[in-house]
């Protein structure tokens, strides 16, 4: 415990350059579905499956697959409280 303590100490002692700090999202080069990333601000009333539907000009979509790559392009969010006035990353499917 006391090990955890003091390394957790020199972590936050150091300083930590944020401006080059840019997001990656390597993992999804190698994925065969081609989508494209759109960037959606939430507006009130909008939820999860909307936003998809109304990004992508699809009649359907795989909402798993949907939810899997909103997920990891927004590792920190929560698809059942999107935060009115934010700017959220939506993948775009190619039409079909």
């Amino acid at each position: 415990m006391i090990l955890f303590i003091f390394s957790l100490l020199i972590d936050l002692s150091k300083d930590v350059e944020t401006s080059n700090i840019q997001p990656t999202y390597s993992h999804y080069d190698q994925l065969t579905q081609s989508f494209q990333v759109k960037s959606y601000r939430i507006e009130p009333h909008d939820t999860f499956q909307a936003v998809v539907f109304k990004i992508n000009n699809r009649k359907t979509i795989d909402m798993e697959q949907a939810l899997l790559d909103f997920y990891a392009l927004n590792p920190k969010a929560n698809h059942n409280e999107l935060n009115i006035g934010d700017h959220y990353l939506w993948p775009k499917y190619d039409e079909q």
